[in-house]
Formats: C-alpha cells, structure tokens, sequence
C-alpha cells in the first residue's frame, strides 16, 4: 500500500516535491494545496495532482482527501500554520526549512 502524500504549497519546489512523490515507488500523491489559481493549473499540468485534487485551501484538501504525510513547501511565513493542521490531524510533516520564521512560533 502507498503512502499517501499532500504538497502544500505549489510553487516551484513545491511542483518539484510532486514530481518526485508521483514517482517515487511506495508513494501516491494524494492532493495539492496552492492558493494560487494559476499555480494549481501549472502543477496540475506537471504531472501534478489532477484538477479534482488540487485545492486553495489545506484544512479543505484534508478534509475532501485521504493522506498519511504532508509535505510544506509554502513561503516561511506559512509553515508553522500548515504544519500545525497537519500536526492535528496525526499526520506526519515534512517542512521545508526554516521550520518557522520566530523560536515563539516553534514553540
């Protein structure tokens, strides 16, 4: 059974992210997260997420999708929010670096 990944964040790491979970054997790229309507577009033609599992929202994306991993590849400012919906949720995180943008945030 593949584990089932969501990319947050659509951008150009973030497409990246989903070409190499779409390809990798053992994964299944479950949805995409982007805000941006033309990003969403992009990613769903990159071999991406098709349109019916790309959102503009995560807590929606989690909410309409099944995943066991979140993968957050959204501007610095955005990662302690995205991980913590996922973190919620039991979900596992990977963040792209820096985790947050303030130590207050980390805690």
């Amino acid at each position: 059974m593949a584990l089932k990944v969501t990319v947050v964040g659509l951008g150009g790491r973030g497409r990246q992210w989903a070409r190499e979970v779409s390809a990798a054997p053992g994964f299944e790229l479950a949805a995409g997260v982007e805000p941006d309507e033309g990003a969403r577009r992009r990613a769903s033609a990159e071999s991406g997420p098709p349109p019916g599992r790309c959102f503009a929202d995560l807590n929606e994306a989690l909410a309409r999708t099944s995943c066991d991993a979140v993968v957050v590849a959204t501007p610095a400012e955005r990662h302690a929010a995205d991980c913590e919906a996922a973190l919620e949720r039991g979900l596992a995180v990977l963040v792209e670096k820096p985790f947050t943008t303030s130590l207050a945030a980390a805690v």
